[in-house]
């Protein structure tokens, strides 16, 4: 049966920019999105089924650092 433990604490911080340029007849947006900006580990919840080899063992985490960009034209 499946034990409740405290596990650890997660923090990412986000970032996006945009900037828009004007071409008549038509716009384009330039963004860049970054999640996770600082690469911060977050590590997952503790194993909490008693009596298994790895109880209270973390063995998963949060994604690392993703950055995209993208370009939007609007007519």
């Amino acid at each position: 049966q499946p034990v409740s433990a405290w596990g650890p604490g997660a923090w990412t911080t986000d970032l996006s920019l945009v900037k828009r340029f004007t071409f008549k007849p038509f716009t384009a947006d330039l963004r860049a999105e970054a999640f996770n900006l600082f690469n911060t580990v977050n590590y997952g919840q503790p194993n909490g089924t008693f009596g298994s080899a790895s109880f209270g063992q973390i063995t998963s985490a949060g994604d690392p650092r993703i950055i995209q960009l993208a370009v939007r034209i609007g007519f």
